[in-house]
């Protein structure tokens, strides 16, 4: 099992459960959930596929 399946299973188990604490801000497991779909729909539209490679370059905050 990978660390994803964990973070699905606890999303789907605990939607409302703390997942990240960062500058006062609570993010659950249902909402990190959302959001990790949300950038994976975004990277499927510019049409990065399964196996394809991408690099980021960003701020260290929870937000990515």
């Amino acid at each position: 099992m990978t660390l994803v399946h964990v973070l699905r299973a606890q999303a789907t188990a605990r939607p409302d459960a703390p997942w990240l604490v960062y500058a006062g801000r609570t993010i659950t497991f249902g909402e990190a959930d959302r959001l990790s779909d949300t950038i994976g729909a975004r990277l499927a539209g510019l049409g990065v596929q399964r196996g394809d490679r991408v690099g980021v370059c960003l701020h260290h905050v929870p937000q990515w």
